[in-house]
């Protein structure tokens, strides 16, 4: 999700990247990708910002369609249900929404997909933008919206505020630890911040001198690791900050990857784990939508999702 804010001019810190893979790419440049997540079957949901559909990509590269979002809102975020049948996903009208009606920008959805046949299963709309979105291990599903500043709760058919307005400037990725009541957040402005589910409170996490967790979008969780992508800090990065044994501070940071001489790099966004890797929507194109929401074709990257080790 492209951010309004500056840009924070910052060098990238840790050790050196190392040139990760290419996982697969779309051919379509109007696909204009954000949310990643891995299915149940080892194949990866994708989303469009642009387009308002999902695609699933297998372990050949295989492309194939698997949901519409309604009213072809933009696809943000995404995670599947505890019980692997269904996949959530954050939709939200806006002008890079081809399909939107423009009636209905400023406003957003929770959409839940069946897995298995990419029906709508449920939907929960409000106003706002989320943008990224997870589930907890109480199987309670959380959303970021980085434009209100707020995260959010999914408490039976409506969207409760757990951190409001004022406490964070841009929320963005999430991810919960072994903790079940602390939810890491980034937030653009303020870096790596914890969040306790049962009281709305938030506190910055601690990290050794020298990690700049600022401008990061997306945010996963892996073995006592966090993983960040940072389309804030020049140059984009990936990196990895790991976490002490009770995961109250970061102890050691690096990064993984660098859009240093790397064109594959064109605005990351989101990033999904799957066993050894971690698999990085490098090439999203929100840096070629203009202001009114027109996203120049050609000039847009092929969407590319990167495979780095972890």
């Amino acid at each position: 999700m492209r951010r309004l804010a500056l840009l924070l001019c910052l060098a990238a810190l840790g050790a050196r990247a190392q040139a990760p893979e290419t996982a697969f790419t779309l051919d379509d440049r109007a696909f204009a990708a954000e949310g990643i997540a891995l299915l149940p079957d080892s194949s990866f949901a994708v989303g469009s910002v642009h387009l308002g559909t999902i695609v699933r990509v297998d372990g050949d590269g295989r492309v194939t369609p698997f949901a519409e979002a309604p009213g072809r809102w933009s696809v943000l975020g995404m995670t599947v249900s505890p019980d692997r049948r269904s996949l959530w996903a954050a939709t939200v009208a806006w002008p890079q929404a081809r399909g939107a009606d423009t009636t209905a920008h400023g406003r957003t959805a929770l959409v839940r997909f069946d897995l298995a046949t990419g029906a709508v299963q449920g939907r929960i709309e409000t106003t706002g933008a989320l943008g990224d979105v997870t589930v907890g291990p109480d199987g309670a599903v959380y959303a970021t919206d980085g434009l209100a500043g707020t995260v959010r709760v999914l408490d039976g058919d409506s969207l409760r505020t757990l951190v409001p307005r004022g406490v964070l400037h841009s929320p963005q990725g999430l991810a919960f630890g072994r903790d079940p009541s602390r939810l890491f957040v980034v937030d653009y402005r303020y870096g790596l911040v914890a969040v306790d589910v049962r009281t709305g409170g938030v506190t910055l996490v601690p990290h050794v001198p020298g990690v700049e967790d600022r401008g990061a979008d997306g945010l996963v969780y892996a073995g006592g690791t966090l993983y960040a992508v940072q389309n804030g800090v020049q140059p984009h990065r990936v990196a990895r900050w790991r976490l002490s044994p009770d995961e109250a501070r970061v102890v050691e940071a690096d990064v993984l990857a660098s859009a240093e001489g790397d064109d594959r790099f064109d605005e990351p966004t989101l990033a999904a784990v799957a066993g050894p890797w971690l698999y990085v929507v490098s090439a999203s194109g929100w840096a070629h939508f203009s202001d009114d929401g027109t996203l120049d074709v050609e000039a847009a990257p092929v969407p590319t999702v990167l495979r780095i080790p972890r």
